[in-house]
C-alpha cells in the first residue's frame, strides 16, 4: 500500500488555552494544558478553605439547583456513582450499618440533628454524625463536615 507523503506534512495543530490561537505543536499542547491543570490544582489545595466555604454558602442559596444537578449528574454517571458506592458498602459493613440505624433514628425523631457544629459553632454544612464505635449506632458527635474531617484525621494518624 502507497503512503501518501503530503500526510506527513501536515502540523498538529492545538488550541491555546491562553489566547484561543492554534498553534502547531508536537504534542498537541499537551504540555500547556497540563501546566494549567498543575496551577489550579496548586490553587484548590492553597485556598481550600475559602472555597468549602464559597460552596457551603452557595449551596445554601441554591439548595433545589444544586439537588437538581447532582441528581443530573447521578443519572449521566450511574455506573460510576453505583460502583463506588457499592464498593463503599461492601468494604464497610459495620459502618454501612450504624450510619442506616441512625439515618432511620434521625428520621423518625429518636434522635435529632443539630442545626450548628457543637465544636465550632458553623451553621453553613449539613451537620454528620461521627461514630466513635460502629457496635453503637446511636452514640455520635455531631459536627460539621470540616470538624468531622479534622476528627478522622486524628483517629487516622494514632
Amino acid at each position: 500500500m502507497l503512503e501518501n507523503p503530503n500526510l506527513r506534512k501536515i502540523p498538529l495543530l492545538s488550541e491555546c488555552v491562553y489566547s484561543g490561537i492554534y498553534h502547531s505543536s508536537p504534542n498537541g499542547g499537551f504540555n500547556i494544558l497540563m501546566e494549567k491543570k498543575e496551577r489550579m490544582k496548586a490553587w484548590r489545595e492553597k485556598n481550600k478553605e475559602a472555597i468549602s466555604l464559597q460552596q457551603g454558602k452557595w449551596y445554601l442559596l441554591n439548595k433545589e439547583k444544586a439537588k437538581k444537578q447532582s441528581k443530573l449528574w447521578a443519572d449521566k454517571n450511574r455506573g460510576r456513582s453505583t460502583f463506588s458506592k457499592q464498593k463503599w458498602k461492601d468494604e464497610h459493613p459495620k459502618a454501612r450499618r450504624a450510619h442506616v440505624i441512625l439515618n432511620k433514628a434521625v428520621k423518625n425523631g429518636i434522635l435529632f440533628r443539630p442545626n450548628n457544629c457543637p465544636q465550632c459553632n458553623r451553621s453553613n454544612h449539613t451537620i454528620h454524625g461521627h461514630h466513635e464505635d460502629y457496635s453503637k449506632p446511636l452514640e455520635v458527635q455531631w459536627m460539621c463536615p470540616q470538624c468531622h474531617k479534622e476528627e478522622e484525621g486524628e483517629i487516622n494518624a494514632n
